[in-house]
């Protein structure tokens, strides 16, 4: 029996430890650099960009759990995070930062050895933008929404810079679709939120400035979303069918978010916005990569 509990209680705080790095977000980051990688693979052959991604793994993973422990008091007042293992009680403080320390300093040499210097000093870049700069101005000012898109935003420039060791064009258009993607869905978000984060004290929009015009400035970030978006086409890598998707997809972000400040402002409405921005993204890259992988094979389209 006692065999079986410690089994179960080793079980428990590796789930936790797992759950400090925010899954969810770990995934979001493969799958950007991934489709970097894809936009301009270079010299990056497969055991080199499984090596890459299992370091951008670890490093979005260990900022993550850092965030948490930097976060643990603002935590607790908030339902949607006060069940997450620091707060609640499940792992200690000092746990949590050596696993994050730890899981920081493995993944940025098997960054460099898997990539470049070019990518390992951007992926410092994201790391330091994200828990130097991001994670204290949160409680202070609304502007830490544009930091931490920039920090988002940098894993799909480091995707294309791991095989090609430059900052190119394409690069610089999939880091722009990721920024003005990350202004409104973490916009979107902090409404959804916005009771909790005035109890944690985070300074958000929504708590700054009140949930109508929070909703129209989302209006703007998707405009900035459909230019971004359109980007790829201006640098000459892609042709009609992400055109279309890239026009489609931009057009009804916008239709709601216009719909939903001129006065459809029902949880539903929030909602669909949400659940559209997090559709719009995958569909926008997987048929950017799709049509220049067609583009390159000579497809007629």
């Amino acid at each position: 029996m006692e065999s079986r509990g410690s089994s179960r209680s080793r079980m428990e705080s590796a789930s936790d430890l797992i759950s400090l790095t925010k899954p969810r977000i770990v995934i979001l980051v493969l799958f950007t650099s991934l489709a970097g990688v894809l936009l301009a693979p270079g010299d990056l052959h497969l055991p080199d960009t499984l090596l890459f991604l299992g370091g951008m793994a670890g490093i979005a993973g260990a900022c993550n759990s850092l965030n948490m422990v930097i976060e643990r008091d603002r935590d607790a007042r908030m339902s949607r995070t006060m069940t997450r293992p620091i707060p609640s009680g499940r792992l200690r403080v000092q746990t949590a930062l050596v696993f994050g320390i730890l899981l920081l300093s493995l993944s940025f040499p098997l960054l460099h050895r898997s990539t470049n210097l070019l990518t390992t000093l951007l992926g410092a870049l994201a790391a330091a933008l994200y828990l130097g700069a991001y994670t204290p101005l949160k409680p202070r000012s609304p502007a830490a929404l544009y930091v931490g898109a920039v920090s988002g935003a940098i894993p799909a420039l480091m995707g294309t810079t791991a095989g090609t060791n430059t900052i190119g064009a394409n690069g610089l258009a999939l880091f722009g679709i990721l920024y003005a993607w990350q202004l409104q869905h973490f916009l979107n978000i902090a409404i959804r939120y916005e009771e909790e984060y005035r109890r944690a004290g985070f300074r958000v929009y929504p708590v700054v400035e009140g949930k109508e015009t929070a909703r129209r400035r989302i209006q703007w970030f998707c405009v900035a979303l459909w230019i971004a978006a359109l980007s790829p086409l201006w640098v000459g890598e892609t042709g009609i069918l992400y055109l279309l998707a890239a026009c489609g997809l931009s057009f009804y972000l916008l239709t709601l978010s216009v719909t939903r400040a001129g006065g459809l402002h029902s949880p539903g409405a929030d909602r669909r916005q949400f659940l559209a921005g997090l559709v719009a993204l995958p569909l926008l890259l997987i048929t950017l990569v799709t049509d220049i992988v067609l583009i390159k094979s000579d497809w007629p389209w």
